[in-house]
């Protein structure tokens, strides 16, 4: 009887904790990398002077260069060249609020927002 009482104890709790795990490992696969991509940005503005903000796209100077931020082949890219920084989006949205750049993009019909970066206007 205590056997029993044992494994129908341990049953009950083993599901609830496969299914929280299960959820983790969908989220990390795209959750993490998009958090690395995001600090990545974030750097990469913070680094450099941002020139523009449009709704699709960045301006910014780098090295007495002028780059481009928005999205190609449904990666955000920033060009000339190719630096990566978020895979598998199919759209993006640029915003300005209180002089804080934000940053939007849709995976799998959900909207991600996060803030990237500051833009003074002079």
């Amino acid at each position: 009887m205590l056997a029993l009482s044992v494994i129908c104890f341990l049953s009950g709790i083993t599901v609830p904790i496969l299914k929280t795990l299960s959820s983790v490992r969908i989220r990390t696969r795209t959750f993490y990398q998009d958090e690395i991509g995001i600090y990545q940005l974030q750097l990469e503005l913070a680094l450099h002077d941002v020139l523009e903000v449009n709704y699709d796209s960045i301006l910014y100077r780098k090295n007495n260069d002028t780059f481009i931020l928005h999205i190609v082949n449904d990666k955000l890219l920033s060009q000339p060249g190719s630096e990566d920084f978020i895979h598998g989006i199919s759209e993006v949205v640029f915003e300005v609020e209180d002089m804080i750049i934000w940053f939007s993009f849709q995976r799998e019909q959900q909207w991600h927002r996060y803030p990237i970066g500051y833009f003074y206007e002079e």
